[in-house]
Parts: C-alpha cells; structure tokens; sequence
C-alpha cells in the first residue's frame, strides 16, 4: 500500500490551560523544544488561543482546554516524531494543571484510484440504499474500538491531498486520566505513543484489507 502520513499529534486535555504560557522565549528557556529548533513564522496569538508554529513542521497549540504538539512533517518511522517528547517536556513544566485526558492522533492518505468506489465495494452491503435507483456517489465510515488503555476512533474518507487522491484515514487514541491531578498517569500514557505508531499501522493494514485494495 502506498501510504502518505500527513501529521501525527498528542492532544492533553485538561480543565484550565493557560494559552498565554506559551511563547518561543517559554518553550526555548524551558528547553521544551530541541536548540536547532527555529520559527517558521511569528506566533498568532488571541485571548483564547496561541500558535506556535517551528521550521521543522511542528506546531505548538494551547487553548483553555487543549494543549496539542502536532507534526505536520512525520518521519517515515512514525515513532521517532518529537511530538510525545515535546509535550511531556510541556505539562512537566506547568504541574499543578489539572490534566483529564490525552488524545494521540494519526492521519495518513492511501493513494489509490477511484477511492469512493474503493470504500463503498469494501465497506457497503447492496441493497435498496445501494442500486440502480439510489446509488450513492460516495460514502465516509467511522468504528469505534476498544483498545488497551483507550478508546480508537477511525475515519476513513475519499479525499485529496494537494496533487494526490486516495482514502483518508484519521485515528484518535483517546484516554481518559482516572486521577486528573497525577502528572505521572498523564506522563505514563503520553508515553504508549510508540505502541500506539505500531498498533495504528497494523490497523491499516486489517482494516483496510490491503489484499482488496492492492
């Protein structure tokens, strides 16, 4: 299968996130973000949200209740993104928030031919809703799982990607904290990311049935 990845991101959730906190000077100062690390443009900054965005693809995104790292540029390897590094070096520093969740989030295009085609001989059973009469031009599908430690939730779409068109598939891992004042959980479960690369490319592979779409 001829797969794309288009960003990965670790998500925290928590009840009161201070946007303001977060600034080149902050994340440089609290060696946050490695040294080579440099500005693609300047920070956008509002009273409800603050965007920090680096040369080498990754973005920084604070609002009230969300701290997101997000790696518009992944490795090949996903497991070696330094999105699950920066946002532990993160929350580390502001440790009396009181987190509540962490979400870790895939999103890959498989390039394929006629994708709408692809998804509705694959994933739609025939019937009144699917005929001569009432045939659907395209369709999205979305599973819900239960996996260890957190709850999957798959979106696989027909789209395109600048020049490129194919199946888009987006993945969260979402867990929620038991005890929303234990840093070490959040920590803990920041750290299941490379577990999470492993278990999300397998799941491709599964639920994509890469043998019907070869």
């Amino acid at each position: 299968m001829n797969i794309t990845y288009l960003n990965a991101s670790v998500v925290v959730l928590a009840f009161d996130h201070n946007p303001t906190l977060l600034h080149p000077y902050f994340l440089k100062n609290e060696n946050i973000i490695n040294e080579n690390e440099e500005l693609a443009e300047p920070p956008v900054c509002t009273p409800a949200f603050l965007i920090v965005k680096m040369q080498s693809g990754i973005v920084f995104m604070v609002e009230m209740n969300k701290f997101q790292v997000i790696d518009n540029n992944p490795p090949p390897a996903l497991e070696a993104s330094l999105t699950p590094e920066y946002a532990k070096r993160y929350i580390e520093k502001l440790p009396h928030v009181e987190y509540k969740a962490v979400g870790i989030n895939f999103s890959c295009l498989l390039e394929i031919d006629q994708p709408e085609k692809k998804i509705k001989s694959q994933y739609l059973k025939h019937g009144p809703w699917n005929n001569d009469r009432m045939n659907p031009k395209a369709m999205g599908l979305r599973l819900v799982y239960n996996v260890y430690e957190a709850e999957l939730r798959f979106s696989i779409n027909s789209g395109t990607v600048g020049e490129k068109r194919g199946i888009l598939i987006d993945a969260n891992y979402h867990t929620r904290a038991s005890e929303p004042h234990d840093l070490n959980q959040i920590i803990r479960i920041i750290s299941l990311y490379p577990n999470r690369c492993g278990h999300f490319q397998e799941s491709l592979y599964r639920i994509l049935d890469k043998d019907n779409l070869s």
